[in-house]
């Protein structure tokens, strides 16, 4: 019954991602908290700005001080600066 479970929900994904998204994004805790996002292989800032959301594809949007900018990554972690 679980793998049954999980299957339907993987092709429920796979016909609509933007319902995955759209659930996801309920849920997205900290939107509006400045946030600085890292890159832990060159401990780097990749980005810093505000929670805005998610974009369509499933990217963090910041809002930074130059404009939307949309991060893509599964490597990043969010810290406040």
């Amino acid at each position: 019954p679980v793998l049954d479970r999980l299957a339907a929900h993987l092709v429920a994904i796979e016909r609509s991602p933007r319902s995955l998204i759209g659930a996801l994004e309920d849920r997205l805790d900290g939107r509006g908290t400045t946030v600085m996002v890292w890159d832990p292989s060159t401990r780097r800032a990749v980005a810093t700005g505000r929670i805005d959301g998610l974009a369509p594809d499933g990217g963090l949007q910041l809002a930074t001080s130059a404009g939307l900018q949309t991060v893509h990554g599964g490597e990043v972690t969010l810290s406040a600066p």
